[in-house]
């Protein structure tokens, strides 16, 4: 229902941190790291399970360039907010924020993203929200 991820190390830094993907029966977290600097970065992934959530569903935005820093977010169907969620820079993009956002009280949350190209004025991303009938 959840997770997350650190780069570690000189210059690390995050290229995603994404939600659940099916596989078989299991569900996987998946995170990637990269050094600005060319050295080795570590990675720590966390995942936090649990047993099925009423409404339970993963949605995800198209892949779409943005200009550098634009915050992106995924909202969840009509009469579902984000629980959770996760996103992910392509290329040698790197995540900047990642985190929930109010809609507003009647539509709660959505996920929401940022990413930078470090080499570019715009960044490839995607924006994934865990959603649920829970607000």
């Amino acid at each position: 229902m959840g997770g997350g991820a650190e780069a570690q190390g000189a210059s690390a830094a995050l290229r995603f941190s994404t939600s659940p993907r099916p596989k078989g029966t299991d569900y996987l977290w998946t995170a990637s790291g990269r050094s600005l600097a060319g050295t080795t970065v570590g990675l720590a992934v966390a995942a936090i399970c649990a047993n099925p959530i009423p409404g339970y569903e993963i949605v995800e935005s198209a892949v779409t360039e943005t200009p550098n820093l634009t915050r992106r977010g995924q909202a969840c169907p009509t009469g579902k907010s984000a629980l959770s969620g996760g996103a992910g820079g392509y290329n040698t993009a790197i995540l900047t924020s990642m985190l929930p956002e109010l809609i507003d009280t009647a539509s709660g949350y959505r996920w929401a993203a940022a990413v930078r190209e470090p080499a570019r004025a715009g960044a490839i991303s995607s924006v994934t929200a865990i959603c649920t009938n829970l607000r």
